[in-house]
């Protein structure tokens, strides 16, 4: 094809979207690759789609990445051969050593640098995920709409804040968040706030 054919017909926007396929896309390459104009153009549409991307992206909320690792790092740990014990459902009648067995283990603690949020899964079935949470100053904004959110505080103290009510806690409490309300947490210890987070699936109506 034609270097100036090829710079008029849309085949290079098409070919940097990856919507191009057999002989156009083979076409395609083998401008790029041998005709310096055609080059520069391919180069100068990838700039203005990175530039529109940005433009358009959504700012992943910050809890994102601490719970994508804790994910990925309870995989592993589960490929590796770790055997899964029973995790008790919180309650208000939960107590902090209902937890021993995860509390003891070395392999479940926090790195001194975390940076603002840190989770351990302990366990995962079709009821409930359960996790170890260390929050240094806090969690965002956040409401849950197809599970109840479960704490029980361990170290630290907080305050959750449910729709305009403010929860104090300091180690054994216990507290649920509502469905459908906003709620927040703000760490108000010196230490960073440790506790068991409990998300229990809604079970589908019908």
């Amino acid at each position: 094809m034609d270097p100036n054919e090829l710079l008029q017909s849309g085949l290079l926007e098409l070919y940097a979207l990856g919507q191009l396929e057999g002989d156009e896309h083979d076409k395609v390459r083998h401008a790029i690759a041998h005709h310096p104009a055609v080059a520069r153009e391919f180069e100068q549409i990838e700039h203005a789609l990175f530039l529109l991307a940005k433009a358009h992206a959504i700012e992943p909320p910050p809890t994102a990445k601490p719970l994508l690792m804790a994910r990925i790092d309870f995989r592993e740990r589960v490929r590796g051969g770790e055997v899964l014990a029973p995790v008790p459902l919180l309650s208000p009648q939960s107590k902090i050593e209902d937890f021993s067995a995860w509390l003891d283990r070395k392999d479940l603690n926090t790195p001194e640098n975390f940076d603002t949020m840190y989770l351990k899964i302990i366990g995962h079935d079709r009821q409930k995920t359960t996790g170890l949470l260390w929050l240094r100053y806090g969690a965002p904004d956040e409401t849950h709409t197809d599970e109840f959110e479960h704490f029980l505080i361990l170290e630290g103290t907080c305050d959750i804040t449910v729709g305009t009510d403010v929860h104090s806690f300091r180690p054994g409490d216990y507290f649920a968040i509502p469905l459908h309300i906003n709620h927040q947490v703000r760490v108000t210890s010196s230490t960073p706030c440790k506790a068991v987070l409990q998300r229990v699936f809604v079970q589908p109506k019908g």
